[in-house]
């Protein structure tokens, strides 16, 4: 009998061995995803084959992007235990990214119901909450983060992924998010991932400042979060600061997150942008070995065919890519991506709509998001040398937003991507928004002269407004371009006079008030000179007539 007791107690030491082992093999792989360091956490994983495990390696799959891998590990999960409810809780996951909203709640009452059958986790409710928020459910999320608080109300992680359904349902009020994750801190002061989420909502709130002060704490906490450096480089490259982006990826990131392909294609993308296509190009032969089953090479494959000149191809990549991924994965570049190979391709109307399709997917609450789409979709079409459909995005920009920095410039190169099209009707509309933006500006009066001057169905349809322009400068000849500007009005007015109303010494006088602010204009001098000459020979004609008939003849 003792014999028979001490085998049972080794039997039950070993199992309690084997759980302590699989539990923290489960929470290394845990800090190894929230780290965004897949490859190492599927390593952990992958040598464990638990219900547990298949759950993480499900989550890891949707987060690279591979639904057909997170269905196969979750279903796995359930064959090896299904009593477990977190692989329910996967699989219904899948069902919100197809829009099966019935069959996911179905799902999660299989959860639910394992749950009453033994000790409740609040897992299960904190994953089915951030299930309802990624798929903008964020009420139902709202209601499972209560759920979870009943079953466990000192747990960080969940007040973290509570903050951020409320900061993603509220918009700009972070009362609610901010709330959340001050309960977050006061329980683990330590996490860099809610200093993080901290910085995302601030930079939601426009408050940059802020959102770099968190991301500094979080960095301070750990050195080592990756997700804190991805989001800094995203700052930056949303502020036009791609070079910074770039840098934090080369110097941090990619080595925190060791090299996945998820970071490496953003990267990669990164450097297309910032014109650096062979450090690319070295990029994706490495991509293209070491990644190639994953989704995102039709990105990167759609991206390099673009920046090689190969429009049509990068367009069918990049349309499988947008086609044949969940919306999750999909992010404002890649429609970016597709429109400007539309818009080499001559395919303006569907221009259009992948431009409608990146300002959907963008951070609504962030202007600056969206306003870089616009800047990239006028960059396309004025590349493609489209210019009527960049002026025309232009001006869709300006009606969104009524005031950001650099409205007032836009609207100039609005002027001048009409003229180019020789639309100058737009061309004049956009430039008299200008002028009544900035009636001090004289550049306003000189483009709409200019635009005027460039109609040669109406030659004469430049003359007021050279007039005005003259007007408007005054006595301040000498201030920057003026003289120069007097110049430009006076050669029109003298050309006009001669062509149009045969006044040649209007004509004469315009183009001596040219070299007056121009000493140096030779076609002024030269065409002063020689109406002068036809001048004194109509006179001397005039004078030998009434002698004729003076004279009697």
């Amino acid at each position: 009998m003792n014999v028979i007791k001490k085998v049972v107690l080794l039997v039950a030491m070993g199992v309690f061995s084997l759980a302590t082992v699989n539990g923290q093999d489960i929470q290394q792989a845990i800090d190894a995803i929230e780290n965004e360091q897949y490859a190492q956490a599927k390593s952990v994983l992958n040598s464990i084959n638990t219900a547990e495990s298949q759950y993480y390696l499900g989550d890891i799959a949707l987060k690279e992007g591979d639904t057909e891998a997170a269905k196969a590990a979750f279903q796995k999960g359930i064959q090896a235990d299904a009593k477990f409810p977190l692989n329910y809780v996967g699989l219904g996951r899948i069902d919100l990214l197809n829009e099966n909203t019935a069959a996911a709640q179905a799902n999660f009452a299989k959860a639910e119901d394992q749950l009453r059958r033994r000790v409740r986790d609040p897992r299960t409710y904190i994953e089915i909450m951030k299930a309802y928020g990624s798929a903008g459910m964020y009420d139902k999320g709202v209601e499972y983060g209560q759920k979870a608080i009943e079953v466990d109300d000192k747990n960080s992680s969940l007040y973290i992924a509570l903050g951020d359904i409320y900061a993603l349902r509220d918009g700009t009020n972070l009362s609610n998010a901010v709330a959340n994750y001050d309960k977050a801190i006061a329980l683990d002061a330590d996490n860099p991932e809610v200093y993080t989420r901290l910085a995302v909502a601030w930079y939601r709130a426009q408050n940059l400042q802020r959102a770099e002060e968190f991301l500094n704490k979080a960095i301070q906490v750990d050195p080592e979060f990756a997700p804190a450096y991805r989001t800094m480089a995203d700052m930056y490259y949303l502020n036009d600061s791609l070079a910074k982006a770039i840098e934090i990826y080369e110097t941090k990131y990619l080595a925190l997150s060791n090299r996945s392909c998820e970071a490496l294609t953003t990267y990669v993308q990164m450097l297309f942008m910032n014109g650096d296509a062979e450090k690319a190009n070295k990029e994706i032969a490495g991509l293209r070995q070491n990644c190639s089953g994953i989704p995102q090479m039709d990105r990167m494959e759609g991206i390099a065919a673009y920046e090689t000149g190969d429009y049509q191809k990068a367009a069918t990549a990049l349309e499988k890519f947008v086609g044949d991924n969940p919306e999750s994965m999909i992010r404002p570049f890649d429609y970016i991506y597709l429109g400007k190979a539309y818009a080499q391709l001559g395919q303006s109307a569907k221009v259009g709509q992948v431009l409608d399709k990146a300002i959907a997917i963008s951070d609504s609450t962030n202007r600056e998001s969206i306003l870089k789409v616009y800047d990239e979709m006028i960059k396309a079409f004025e590349d493609a040398e489209q210019y009527a459909e960049a002026g025309d995005i232009y001006q869709e920009k300006i009606d969104k937003f009524q005031s950001y920095t650099g409205r007032n410039a836009d609207i100039q190169s609005m002027a001048i991507a009409y003229t180019r099209a020789k639309d100058f009707d737009k061309a004049d509309k956009a430039i008299v928004q200008l002028i009544e933006k900035e009636p001090e500006f004289i550049g306003g009066y000189v483009m709409r002269a200019q635009i005027h001057a460039q109609d040669t169905s109406n030659f004469a349809a430049a003359k007021p407004h050279y007039e005005k322009l003259i007007s408007v400068i005054g006595d301040k000849v000498s201030e920057g371009k003026n003289a120069q500007y007097l110049a430009e009005a006076y050669n029109y007015l003298g050309a006009y006079y001669y062509t149009v109303e045969k006044d040649i010494d209007k004509s004469i006088a315009s183009f001596e008030k040219t070299l007056e602010y121009d000493p140096s204009n030779s076609r002024a001098a030269n065409a002063a000179e020689q109406l002068k000459k036809v001048k004194e020979q109509m006179e001397a004609r005039q004078r030998a007539l009434q002698e004729r008939q003076q004279s009697g003849g």
